[in-house]
């Protein structure tokens, strides 16, 4: 076997290993923009053929090979908007997106989670769209903030001071007074003098 048919079988491996890492979170972060499996699966699809005719240059150009991948399903999502009269620049509305995606079945005290769920919807809805946006990409999508800020274009820094306001703004919104935060015991918390110790 040549050099050349051992280094193109090890890049197949890389590109199958990277494929199973990565590929049932695209699908979810697809699926939660479009309701639809087989819709979700088919733009997963086209992705990656996109994605995987390019890979050799995404692992040599990005310290986070991930980013280019979710840039290219989002331009696909994009089209996908475009094609059914919708607008792709948005995200769905929280609402929207719930009936899209259902809750998960909740066996105890249904009642409160559904308050809570709709409490919080209506305070990210009040947040304005790139905040949301942020929020959603980093913590339901479960994407790192290098991901974050090259999906939506701007640097790293610029996604955490969008998330950091966003955090703060819930924090203080009304509708979620009645809720706390959870709260480390003092004898749990270490001060820098202890630390230094």
């Amino acid at each position: 076997m040549t050099s050349e048919a051992r280094q193109g079988q090890g890049g197949t491996h890389a590109q199958a290993g990277f494929y199973r890492a990565h590929h049932s979170r695209l699908v979810g972060f697809l699926l939660r923009r479009t309701g639809d499996e087989r819709e979700a699966e088919a733009l997963a699809h086209q992705s990656w053929v996109a994605y995987l005719s390019n890979w050799d240059r995404y692992q040599r150009t990005y310290d986070d090979p991930v980013a280019p991948l979710y840039v290219i399903a989002r331009r696909r999502l994009s089209d996908w908007y475009k094609t059914r009269g919708s607008c792709g620049e948005e995200l769905p509305a929280e609402e929207e997106l719930a009936k899209r995606v259902p809750l998960a079945d909740w066996q105890s005290d249904m009642a409160q989670h559904v308050d809570t769920h709709v409490d919080l919807s209506r305070a990210l809805a009040r947040l304005p769209h790139r905040q949301r946006e942020a929020l959603h990409l980093r913590y339901v999508d479960d994407l790192a903030r290098t991901q974050v800020a090259a999906l939506m274009g701007i640097s790293d820094d610029g996604v955490k001071k969008l998330l950091s306001n966003a955090i703060a703004r819930l924090r203080t919104a009304s509708g979620l007074a009645g809720y706390s935060r959870t709260v480390v015991p003092s004898s749990a918390r270490t001060t820098r003098k202890e630390v230094r110790k």
